[in-house]
């Protein structure tokens, strides 16, 4: 099933809170995306030694990470077009594509 329109709350959140435009929003929302996983990657090679809890802490970082990866391959295998070269963002009304003038970021499956 493709979705004819899609939104992400946190873009008109972005959009209103900080009186931006759609496509300003787009661009904070991907930087604060970005910061979030690379925060998370960081701390999840430099983990403190939780002693007895240690293999159970281990065990929810890998599911944790597991869990934002079945994410990504259910919206690339969900039917939409959001996530390849050629993805859309639409207006705030959701009447129509819009251009925008940064890359849509596309990690190849192969």
């Amino acid at each position: 099933m493709t979705i004819e329109s899609e939104r992400f709350n946190i873009m008109f959140i972005l959009q209103n809170e900080q009186n931006i435009s759609f496509e300003e929003a787009c661009i904070e929302g991907l930087r604060i995306h970005d910061e979030f996983v690379k925060e998370m990657e960081s701390l999840s090679i430099c983990l403190p030694d939780f002693s007895p809890y240690q293999k159970e802490v281990e065990n929810y970082v890998y599911h944790m990470k597991l869990m934002v990866t079945g994410c990504n391959a259910w919206y690339y295998e969900g039917g939409t077009q959001r996530y390849f070269p050629d993805g859309f963002a639409v207006t705030p009304d959701g009447q129509a594509p819009i251009p925008l003038d940064f890359e849509v970021k596309h990690i190849s499956r192969e």
